[in-house]
């Protein structure tokens, strides 16, 4: 197949090129950005530039965005440094230092630490400060011993830090990084959306490792989370859709249950693995005391088709909604209803441009910078952003969450016993038959890890000896001659492996069968419904041209070319009621399959052998008032009720007339395939639009004068 030994940038750059190379990792791996380093070298991730290794941690800033002197020291229980699968340094808060120096860890043995400056450390590495420092000797770490010098007269330092510092943003916030690039970057690393299934329902907050908050609709209507057979999920660490699968800072958690806080709209989740905190995955702070944000510039999370975490700016304006005190909301300076503040630069809501979901916690820093989670939204589908905020600060909230965590971290509950043959790392489930078909079923292409390769087929040459390949029935030729499955056309997977199964439009019937059955294209005869298969487009003709056997689906169909000023002849298979203009006398001088302008169609002058371009099913209708619908091949798309519409010249008109009657509509609507007439009502127009001709606009005493007919014709 050709999705085995792919790697995920192969994939990339083929199925979506915007990704590849764009100076951020979406595959976990890696392989869609080729910028790696020699041995020796240290990469600088956001700068994209390598630095010697020596120059690693030399509190010098060598990269452009210091990247180099970041995670330079960290906690460790053995001879290994704690890392997420992609690499990500994980911040334990317990273990023995470790330094970072030229290219290698390095245990800090020293005879002696003061607690200020293991304080200092502890901060540093991102945690709350520091609980205990214990000094150990050599002889009690055998494992990380080895990396000290022989007959060193030190021990090491084993720091016991407080929990990870809550509320913090990814420490490249400050560093002047392009806005494109900060976008991408963890700007807040509390939010993870949440999935049904593989598909994304909406978005929470990171509260604890364990625990996410988010909004009683997002829980249990959203996402379903009573019905034990959905399968939830939360990935955290990623601000792009999962397009070809987990990036290298992502991280996917199960989902086990969520519980809601009662007379509250909040409901709290518990997954089924504590989340690793690193720059890109951390939890926001709970307030807790009674705190007015007033003036404060906040921040939320939107999501789009083409984001999954999107940060937007709010500053506050105060308390609005007011119930008790318990029961308001945090109102921002975009609602319409706010009066303009001395802080308040807008004071109306924006528009984003886009409609866009919005669902998690309004997040606002204290004085030093820390973010915390004061209020709760959910606004689905929306363009504009909300601009009330219900409170997160309550006495139901401050005394239920922590009881309700305490008690579930106690409980430890499990999910439901999984029984899908395969879970793809996003939730969705893949059957036996999907895994090693050679098709990704799985954001990432899981579901074909470590496959053996299947071969793909070739064509081979048609016993009629002319010269072609064939391919067996049910498959289509690539451009390369391999053979595919007519269902793997066009299934968004470079099948043939030059992409003659996947290219823009190949959704269209026509495209499909030019694919498995090119014969059958601009034959005269409509394979497809819509009839792309004879549409001018892939006929070889111009935009608002026709073929005359397209039109009628009669290969032998042809253009009729006449010379004036001779005895008027018309093609004997002209259809009856259709006649040419008496423009004085013609005679056929001969046929032609050259395409023809649709102005041609419906002036009163046979052009096609068929007389089909003159035809009542071609050139009176029923439709809607403003528009007719026309498939590929310019037929038009008849309703059994609306408007009598007339093209002339190509163009499509209401009917105005005085004196229809029923006998009338029963004749047009048998014409049109109908058994008979149902109903016919009639009013008069007042103005040229309502004939869909051009004027002003104004009223016309001529439009007064006939009446726009509007008929129902019988069900076949």
């Amino acid at each position: 197949s050709d999705e085995v030994g792919c790697t995920c940038g192969e994939r990339a750059a083929l199925l979506h090129p915007g990704l590849y190379e764009d100076g951020y990792p979406d595959c976990r791996d890696g392989s869609d950005e080729s910028n790696t380093c020699p041995d020796g070298f240290f990469r600088c991730s956001w700068s994209n530039t390598c630095i010697p290794m020596a120059n690693r941690c030399d509190t010098k800033s060598n990269c452009r965005y210091g990247e180099d002197e970041d995670d330079c020291t960290v906690l460790v229980e053995s001879n290994y440094v704690p890392a997420t699968s992609s690499g990500e340094i994980s911040k334990n808060n317990s273990g023995f230092l470790v330094l970072q120096t030229n290219g290698d860890w390095t245990p800090v043995c020293v005879q002696s630490i003061s607690d200020e400056l293991s304080e200092s450390v502890c901060r540093y590495m991102g945690f709350d400060g520091l609980e205990a420092v214990t000094m150990v000797d050599l002889s009690n770490a055998s494992n990380l011993a080895n990396k000290v010098p022989v007959n060193s007269d030190c021990q090491l330092v084993k720091l016991q830090c407080k929990d990870i510092r809550c509320g913090s943003r990814n420490q490249f916030m400050d560093r002047g990084l392009e806005e494109y690039k900060l976008r991408d970057m963890g700007l807040q690393p509390w939010s993870v959306a949440l999935f049904a299934d593989g598909q994304y329902r909406c978005s929470g907050t990171l509260i604890h490792g364990s625990f996410l908050i988010t909004t009683y609709q997002c829980a249990f209507v959203d996402l379903d989370a009573e019905n034990s057979e959905i399968y939830l999920t939360a990935l955290a660490g990623q601000s792009r859709p999962v397009r070809v699968g987990i990036n290298p800072n992502g991280q996917v958690r199960r989902v086990v249950q969520f519980k809601d806080i009662p007379g509250v709209d909040l409901a709290v989740g518990y997954v089924d693995a504590p989340f690793k905190m690193t720059n890109f995955v951390g939890k926001l702070c709970l307030p807790s005391g009674i705190w007015v944000p007033q003036g404060v510039h906040c921040l939320i999370t939107g999501s789009s088709e083409n984001e999954l975490v999107i940060s937007v700016n709010k500053t506050v304006s105060g308390i609005c909604n007011f119930k008790n005190k318990q029961d308001y909301d945090f109102c921002t300076c975009d609602d319409p209803d706010i009066a303009a503040e001395s802080y308040c630069q807008v004071t109306s809501k924006v528009e984003h441009g886009k409609k866009m979901n919005w669902t998690g916690s309004l997040a606002c820093p204290d004085k030093e910078g820390n973010f915390y989670a004061l209020g709760l939204y959910y606004l689905h589908d929306s363009a504009t952003s909300p601009t009330h905020y219900p409170t997160l600060i309550s006495d139901a909230i401050k005394s239920g969450l922590p009881g309700l965590l305490r008690s579930t971290l106690a409980d430890r509950p499990v999910a439901d016993e999984d029984t899908c043959p395969f879970r793809c790392p996003i939730g969705n489930c893949v059957n036996e038959e999907q895994i090693c078909n050679g098709r990704c079923d799985c954001q990432g292409c899981a579901d074909e890890d470590d496959c053996r390769v299947a071969e793909l087929t070739m064509c081979e040459d048609s016993p009629n000896q002319d010269g072609t390949c064939i391919c067996p029935q049910g498959y289509g030729k690539c451009h390369n001659n391999y053979c595919i499955a007519s269902e793997r056309f066009c299934d968004g997977y470079n099948d043939c492996g030059d992409s003659t199964d996947e290219f823009y439009g190949c959704q269209s019937c026509g495209s499909k069968l030019r694919f498995m059955n090119s014969t059958a294209l601009c034959d005269g005869v409509p394979d497809c419904l819509d009839g792309s298969d004879e549409a001018p487009g892939f006929c070889g003709c111009p935009v608002d041209t026709f073929k005359c056997n397209l039109i009628s689906g009669d290969p032998n169909d042809r253009r009729v070319v006449r010379k004036r000023n001779s005895k008027r002849e018309v093609a004997d298979t002209a259809v009856e009621f259709v006649s040419a203009p008496d423009e004085g006398e013609q005679r056929i001088l001969d046929y032609s399959n050259e395409c023809i302008p649709k102005r041609k169609l419906c002036d009163g002058e046979i052009d096609c052998y068929s007389g089909y371009d003159e035809r009542v099913d071609m050139c009176v209708t029923i439709g809607s008032h403003r528009k007719v619908e026309e498939n590929e091949v310019m037929r038009p798309i008849v309703n059994r009720n609306g408007y009598i519409k007339f093209r002339l010249r190509g163009q499509w008109y209401t009917y105005c007339y005085t004196g229809w009657n029923e006998i009338m509509s029963q004749s047009l609507c048998q014409g049109l395939g109908f058994p008979g007439q149902e109903l016919t009502m009639e009013h008069t127009p007042v103005r040229y639009e309502d004939l869909g001709m051009m004027g002003t606009g104004e009223e016309s005493y001529g439009a007064k004068d006939c009446k726009l007919i509007y008929v129902v014709c019988q069900s076949p």
